[in-house]
């Protein structure tokens, strides 16, 4: 029996169907013991500093020696200088009572000479008496530190394994997750206000990032220590005194922080009451409560996030530690209203669209407002750290000549928004991140105890902590949006988190005013959120020349953007589609692909099964073209291909599925 196959075009209008998922990245654990120090490579360490300190000691005692002896020495010559004075004024006077005149003026001179003798042997014995005690001094100084290292050599050495404090046990928090007590022991030393080392049980070195917590860096080579760091540091060690306080480290995955090429376990460190006899002195609590922290969510690491978050709120309002205005020298002139935005999309590869983040700066005052040499920064180190010198970024970050007029405001850029004529509204805040320019705030978010996000903080100067905005808010006035961001909003290109809300990039060209825009694949982008702001900027929009788009797919459709032309030009090339804000108009070709749907397996089904599967996996208005159905033909498919040469132009909006049938 032979057997004819049958060609029957379907005609299938698709749509891209991307659903974003927000979700932690799960990243695997490393065990604490793997990213210890170990106790011998410290007491390497330790014994080197000894044998130095010892040598700087043997050293010190050998100059106090040598200027002891010094000093003997002078104190001789001054004996010996004012035995000759005194030798001299005897001679002079009797050669002034027996009157001869020539023996007289010699024995003057000489009384004179042995007088400023004496003034000399007088200067070199005190100068050699300050030598003798700055010496003392620097041998003390020696000998306390060969002390100190000594004890501490042999704390170190001491074995600890046998303290009873918890390690490997579940503690209930007061959200009600169970955090694990990943380890326990000694503090040995703090690094900063946010980092300290723990001797475990197990006798391993553990260098710990404390969870919620975020304070300004202590000196860092020739770069000076931030502002509030040295008190946020020693506010730290009276929390938790070296060498004598007992800890536990607890969190709910046995997380790292990888920073300075090591791998930082991230715990939350709660030191023993002895009141209590209980580990229920949380220490991130008390640094946030004395406002020596930023808040410093981890997603991961959710049960404090909330609490944290309230307690910075509480310390920012009281203008303690670091939210004391004039903390690090007079706060000098009014400091602006501040307003940002956060929620960039990510979009296919492009994880900070032009625009997606933006800080507003608003001078409420009757007088202009000097901000040159002030700056931003995050709840991380995003804005501080320069990727090509691998330096804190001193006053790289800062702004230039900004002077703010009375009333007025300025969009500052968080990101570079490369290829995009500024207004004079608008400040482009070069982002130095030591990661690759891309979104650096962390939307915000909040439900019961769980919380995440990001703050925006303004320095003076300074250093001087200003003014400051955290996402989420926890208040109703908090989350109010004022009056004048709602002005600005309104009347300026801050109200496009995106300049075409579909994830556009730009291709810039050297007269940095024009441009053809590079659509990239939008992600559930629908063509009404397409077609509003460029029919708002004047554009006239079309799917291709002739066919409206609304005349293929309906208004929300989801579908996927592959490209844009400007009549016949390219992608990229200068032609005469300006800024959105500009005032150059023309009609605009967005080329609309059928996505990314799955085509389903279809072979063996019947021409409606098809048709029918094809429409459950999101393929929209699936019809046979007309023509080139064969009518009345009964039979399964046999296979399935693209065909891309569809009539007219309906190719620009839909896939033609190409069904081989057997009769």
């Amino acid at each position: 029996m032979s057997q004819r196959s049958q060609v029957m075009r379907f005609v299938v209008a698709c749509a891209t169907s991307v659903s974003l998922i927000a979700g932690v990245a799960m990243v695997p654990t490393t065990s604490a013991n793997a990213v210890s120090v170990g106790i011998g490579a410290k007491k390497k360490v330790l014994t080197t500093e000894q044998k130095n300190a010892k040598a700087a000691l043997d050293k010190a005692s050998k100059d106090l020696t040598t200027k002891e002896k010094n000093l003997a020495a002078a104190i001789k010559s001054q004996a010996k200088a004012a035995k000759a004075l005194e030798k001299a004024t005897a001679a002079a006077e009797i050669s002034s009572v027996r009157n001869v005149k020539s023996a007289s003026k010699k024995a003057k001179a000489k009384s004179k000479a042995a007088a400023a003798a004496l003034k000399k042997a007088k200067l070199a014995n005190t100068k050699a008496a300050s030598l003798v005690a700055r010496r003392t001094v620097l041998r003390d100084i020696a000998q306390a530190k060969v002390i100190r290292l000594d004890a501490k050599y042999a704390w170190l050495i001491n074995d600890i394994s046998t303290l009873d404090c918890g390690a490997g046990t579940d503690v209930v928090s007061a959200s009600g997750a169970l955090e694990h007590v990943w380890e326990c022991g000694i503090v040995y030393m703090h690094e900063d206000g946010d980092t300290t080392h723990v001797k475990t049980t197990a006798n391993k070195l553990v260098e710990v990032r404390n969870i919620g917590l975020q304070t300004p860096e202590m000196k860092k080579g020739s770069n000076p220590a931030q502002c509030g760091a040295t008190q946020a540091y020693e506010n730290f060690k009276s929390l938790m005194p070296e060498e004598i306080t007992i800890v536990q480290l607890r969190s709910l995955t046995n997380g790292t922080n990888n920073f300075g090429g090591g791998a930082r376990p991230t715990r939350s460190v709660y030191k023993l009451n002895n009141a209590t006899g209980a580990f229920d002195i949380d220490v991130q609590t008390e640094q946030l409560k004395a406002g020596w922290s930023m808040w410093w969510p981890n997603a991961a690491e959710w049960v404090h996030n909330k609490e944290y978050l309230d307690l910075m709120n509480d310390a920012k309002a009281r203008g303690v530690g670091l939210w004391n205005p004039s903390l690090c020298g007079p706060a000098v002139g009014e400091a602006p209203l501040i307003w940002f935005n956060q929620n960039a999309p990510t979009i296919g590869s492009d994880t900070e669209p032009a625009f997606g983040e933006y800080v507003i700066l608003y001078n409420q005052t009757t007088a202009s407002m000097d901000l040159t040499g002030w700056s931003l920064r995050d709840d991380s180190l995003n804005f501080f750290w320069n990727s090509v010198t691998g330096t804190w970024m001193q006053n790289k970050n800062k702004f230039g000549a900004l002077v703010l007029k009375p009333g007025e405001h300025k969009i500052v850029y968080i990101d570079n928004p490369a290829g995009y004529p500024l207004s004079p509204t608008e400040y482009e805040y070069f982002n130095w991140s030591r990661n690759a320019p891309g979104a650096q705030l962390t939307n915000g978010s909040i439900n019961g105890n769980y919380a995440n996000g990001d703050g925006i903080y303004m320095q003076d100067k300074s250093g001087n902590m200003r003014v400051s905005m955290t996402n989420p808010c926890t208040s109703t006035a908090m989350c109010a949006t004022p009056k004048w961001v709602t002005d600005i909003i309104s009347t300026s290109r801050a109200n496009q988190i995106i300049p075409i809300p579909v994830a556009l990039t730009k291709v810039a060209n050297v007269t940095r005013d024009r441009y053809n825009p590079v659509v990239t694949m939008a992600n559930s982008a629908s063509i009404t959120t397409i077609r509003t702001p460029l029919l708002a900027k004047g554009y006239d929009v079309s799917a291709t020349v002739g066919t409206p788009i609304d005349s293929v797919l309906a208004p929300g459709t989801p579908a996927a953007i592959a490209t844009a032309i400007d009549g016949a030009n390219v992608v990229g090339t200068r032609v005469g589609i300006a800024d959105l804000l500009g005032t150059t108009r023309t009609k605009l070709w967005i080329r609309l692909a059928s996505g990314y749907n799955t085509f389903p397996s279809i072979v063996g089904l019947t021409t409606q099964q098809a048709t029918d599967a094809l429409t459950a996996s999101g393929f929209k208005n699936v019809t046979t073209v007309t023509g080139e159905s064969v009518g009345g033909v009964s039979g399964t498919v046999a296979s399935l291909s693209v065909d891309g040469s569809a009539p007219g132009t309906r190719h620009l909006l839909t896939s033609v599925i190409v069904l081989t049938v057997n009769p």
